[in-house]
């Protein structure tokens, strides 16, 4: 009884698959149209580009004396940043890493990281930890800036996706 069932339901689906819905099969097989920007690779993969664009937008070596890095990321929708050469002041003192949108002449903290504490030394992998998210910034021209007596050395990239 069963492979007579299922018989049934093969020949009925085969009926209408040819009569009732040979439309939509037919519009459903169709050829993609699609624009091939490169060559294969060796394993047969089409290249595809990125729509969105990455660009470094700008590094310092910043201190605690006052070198801040101010940068325009109104192009761009998300930025990220990477840091290396951290340092701290001296024994017991503390520093910060800060980004700070300024807008409208009035001044917002996206983000403030630790780096040096007075019990700890140098946090470096809180630093990274931090930073490996990216902060929606857009519209905004952003600061960057050191507190205290460390050094931290930045990159900034913008991306606009």
């Amino acid at each position: 009884m069963r492979a007579f069932l299922v018989a049934v339901i093969v020949v009925a689906s085969l009926v209408l698959g040819a009569t009732v819905f040979r439309e939509q099969i037919a519009l459903a097989a169709q050829v993609v149209d699609a624009t091939i920007i490169g060559p294969l690779d060796a394993g047969g993969n089409v290249r595809v580009r990125e729509q969105a664009v990455t660009q470094l937008l700008g590094t310092a070596a910043l201190t605690g004396n006052g070198n801040d890095l101010t940068i325009d990321a109104s192009a761009f929708k998300t930025i990220r940043v990477a840091v290396s050469g951290m340092s701290c002041g001296g024994a017991g003192e503390s520093s910060n890493f800060t980004i700070i949108a300024m807008e409208e002449n009035k001044v917002w903290a996206i983000d403030r990281i630790d780096f040096c504490t007075a019990s700890g030394g140098l946090q470096s992998e809180l630093v990274r930890a931090r930073l490996r998210d990216a902060y929606d910034t857009p519209g905004r021209v952003l600061n960057f800036h050191v507190g205290g007596g460390g050094n931290i050395e930045i990159a900034v990239f913008g991306r606009t996706n």
